[in-house]
């Protein structure tokens, strides 16, 4: 899903895209919206976000239901009921793993957590609720979306935890001996 929001002046610039146009693609779909940039910039981050995360649940919405595509209103809602629970906060776990250790219970993910101009992938291990590792494995701008496809899995063998994922990538995979946490 991309929504592409453009002032008024690039819409007249470039006149071959119209705001409110959308289309499909293979695995998603693209939208493009009108938003005043004043108005905009005139607002606190927080405020900036909650805009854009209620105009993007709007808009999609608004498009499953013109599209006629199946639950897309319903997971918009659960969507929005969700992050109003978690306080809108944009940080999220994208892999998790539960195993036992030397008679111990241990929990592992890799987390997304975000600041104004950029993204952490951060890597956590708990043993019984209490964290025994974190490493902020790469920062990068918010929008390089290569960077949310990077990490794959976390497998636990032997003693050994190890983080999976793109092989283009130097660092992995990564190996943590839980015995030395």
């Amino acid at each position: 899903m991309n929504l592409y929001y453009r002032s008024q002046a690039t819409y007249e610039k470039y006149r071959f895209v119209k705001y409110g146009f959308s289309f499909s693609r293979e695995l998603g779909f693209v939208y493009f919206d009108l938003l005043d940039f004043d108005e905009y910039l005139g607002m606190s981050v927080d405020q900036r976000r909650r805009y854009i995360w209620d105009r993007s649940i709007a808009t999609l919405k608004k498009f499953g239901e013109e599209r006629k595509i199946g639950n897309l209103p319903e997971a918009a809602e659960q969507a929005n009921a969700a992050a109003i629970s978690n306080g809108f906060n944009p940080d999220y776990k994208q892999i998790e793993l539960h195993f036992e250790f030397e008679g111990q219970p241990y929990y592992s993910f890799l987390e997304f957590q975000f600041f104004e101009d950029r993204v952490s992938a951060v890597l956590s291990i708990f043993r019984a609720e209490m964290e025994v590792y974190k490493n902020v494995l790469e920062t990068t701008q918010t929008d390089i979306e290569f960077f949310y496809e990077i990490y794959k899995k976390l497998v636990f063998e032997k003693g050994i935890l190890t983080l999976k994922g793109h092989y283009e990538v130097d660092y992995l995979p990564l190996k943590i001996k839980i015995a030395e946490l």
